[in-house]
């Protein structure tokens, strides 16, 4: 079972981090990390925040996933709250050797390296526990950080989709990038 399985645990300055599989008792904090975005308008697709019936059933449905072989999940527990997560997600059928991945932090963690860190882990446990190939990720045209981010991880852009996203009204394009494991 890898519900709250520790991956990594550090330091900065004071405080201390976990990276970690999630669990149920998260359900609080991932709540309000998936509903953040929503609120600061930043890059994320979601358009409006999820209620507590909502935000049960993704956390439900995430850790079976994780169960099953079908997905990675690892969250960023700063000092006892969770303020990051990443997963990825495995193709079906023929595409089964590719994996899709999503990660939101925290503005209190970003730009501290963490970011990296946890998706380097996160595509580590996805080739041992999925057998990833390949990962494959979406990110807003404007996102500039992410894509350097990405990039430094070995991805590739691979393609655009022009406003392939709209959010109030307002279009951005849609990065595609990939990575070859």
């Amino acid at each position: 079972m890898l519900t709250g399985k520790i991956v990594e645990e550090f330091k900065i300055g004071k405080d201390s981090f976990k990276i970690r599989y999630p669990k149920f008792e998260d359900f609080e904090d991932l709540q309000e990390l998936i509903n953040s975005p929503v609120e600061e308008w930043r890059y994320s697709t979601r358009q409006k925040k999820v209620n507590r019936k909502e935000g049960f059933e993704v956390l439900t449905d995430l850790l079976k996933s994780v169960e099953n072989k079908e997905s990675v999940a690892l969250v960023v527990e700063i000092n006892g709250k969770v303020k990051g997560m990443a997963n990825i997600d495995k193709k079906k059928h023929a595409q089964n050797h590719i994996c899709e991945l999503g990660i939101s932090l925290g503005k209190e963690i970003r730009g501290k390296g963490i970011g990296k860190r946890l998706m380097e882990l996160l595509i580590r446990e996805a080739k041992k526990n999925l057998k990833t190939e390949i990962v494959e990720l979406e990110v807003f045209g404007e996102n500039k950080i992410a894509q350097n981010l990405y990039k430094k991880l070995g991805f590739k852009k691979v393609g655009v989709i022009k406003k392939g996203i709209k959010k109030k009204g307002k279009y951005s394009d849609k990065i595609l990038m990939v990575k070859y494991l």
